[in-house]
């Protein structure tokens, strides 16, 4: 390729279309952007969607993670600047963004305090914590942004949706936002389109919620959540079985199911946060913490059947003291606490004690901290599993 000083299109060593395709889908979405920007003959890449979405499949996978504080609330902010984290699986180099968020809409008292919730296809969903009543889309590399305003349900009774997560329909070919709500002592639920900015009630009740604190798994054509254990206890007055415990979203038919995760049933009620999802290897994984031994990792080998491996056990009791060693103030195993963020090859993005992130090798099992803990003691840290991407926000919401 020429070099970034001259354009390939003029030099006399133009390559044809295909080659120039091939090499720049498998080059970072920044990479590729900045060619684009320095060169108007190649500015109709970023505009190909057939290029766009070969892009996508073969982006590399990085990490998104956001620090914010729990108590530290400015009631005068109705407008903020957040940073958000980006790094790739070695964690060697962290680029961080600045932007600015304005979720106040009609209401211009609404706090505006985003949290950055799940990825999909490069768009990053953040939620808006008082009140939840909007989510901000935004596309890091193309800074592309757009604000969606929670669904209100009017019967029988005003009611307000809280997002699960974002997915790309696989038949119409768009991006929808999922939801739900109360009905009584029901939960209900609906999609919205980004494409036809229409929504549609779902006839079926969901059975279980999906626990929407955490992201979303999404595989095999679905949304996997744990099943939320508290919502379902303030609703039914009992507690959801193990056989229950995982909650899907069918993206294609559009409906919810469950299933139960491996291992033995769980011992006590009520413990299902303990448990938790990732991916691995295209497979989804569960990881059981409720023991303050170790960190045990499923693998679900056989999506149809239900089939599920043991792959990992972690002793809790090493990771406390290398934890120890990088600056980590446990006070209680309650506090130590570890939560499975992603998966890259050998590589496990772990958050420890809340406001921790770390890399855990489970070849040579040591650890490697990712980016500077926050110095105040209530902070808490968001991450997710991310892919740049070239999609365009604007192109995707036009009717």
């Amino acid at each position: 390729m020429c070099p970034i000083n001259e354009d390939p299109m003029t030099t006399g060593e133009s390559l044809p279309y295909e080659i120039i395709a091939d090499i720049f889908t498998r080059l970072p979405a920044e990479y590729v952007l900045l060619y684009c920007q320095a060169y108007r003959a190649l500015r109709p890449f970023t505009a190909n969607s057939s290029f766009v979405e070969m892009h996508l499949q073969r982006a590399t996978p990085i990490i998104a993670f956001q620090w914010f504080s729990r108590s530290a609330i400015d009631k005068s902010k109705t407008i903020c600047k957040i940073n958000l984290s980006f790094t790739d699986e070695n964690a060697k180099k962290i680029v961080t963004k600045r932007f600015e968020v304005d979720l106040r809409f009609g209401c211009p008292k609404r706090l505006c305090l985003p949290h950055l919730h799940s990825s999909c296809n490069g768009f990053l969903l953040l939620r808006n914590r008082l009140p939840d009543t909007a989510y901000f889309l935004w596309n890091p590399v193309i800074q592309e942004q757009v604000i969606v305003t929670t669904p209100i349900v009017t019967r029988p009774s005003r009611t307000e949706c809280t997002a699960c997560g974002v997915f790309f329909h696989p038949t119409a070919r768009d991006y929808r936002l999922l939801f739900t709500y109360n009905e009584g002592v029901r939960i209900k639920s609906m999609v919205l389109s980004l494409a036809t900015k229409s929504t549609r009630l779902i006839p079926n009740t969901v059975s279980h919620p999906p626990d929407i604190v955490r992201p979303p798994i999404v595989l095999n054509g679905a949304l996997h959540w744990m099943v939320d254990d508290i919502y379902y206890n303030s609703l039914r007055g009992d507690w959801p079985v193990c056989s229950d415990s995982i909650v899907f979203f069918n993206m294609n038919k559009e409906e919810f199911g469950t299933m139960s995760h491996p291992g033995d049933p769980c011992p006590l009620t009520g413990q299902h946060y303990l448990k938790g999802l990732v991916e691995m290897e295209e497979h989804l994984c569960y990881y059981d913490n409720s023991s303050h031994d170790e960190l045990v990792i499923w693998m679900l080998d056989d999506y149809e059947k239900q089939g599920w491996v043991k792959k990992h056990v972690i002793i809790i009791a090493e990771m406390r003291k290398s934890c120890m060693v990088l600056g980590v103030s446990i006070r209680s195993y309650r506090e130590a606490r570890v939560q499975v963020i992603h998966m890259y090859g050998d590589n496990l993005l772990l958050r420890v004690y809340y406001r921790n992130l770390f890399l855990y090798n489970l070849t040579l099992g040591t650890f490697r901290r990712v980016g500077k803990m926050s110095a105040d003691s209530d902070s808490r840290v968001r991450a997710v599993g991310h892919i740049n991407s070239l999609v365009s926000l604007s192109s995707t919401m036009m009717a």
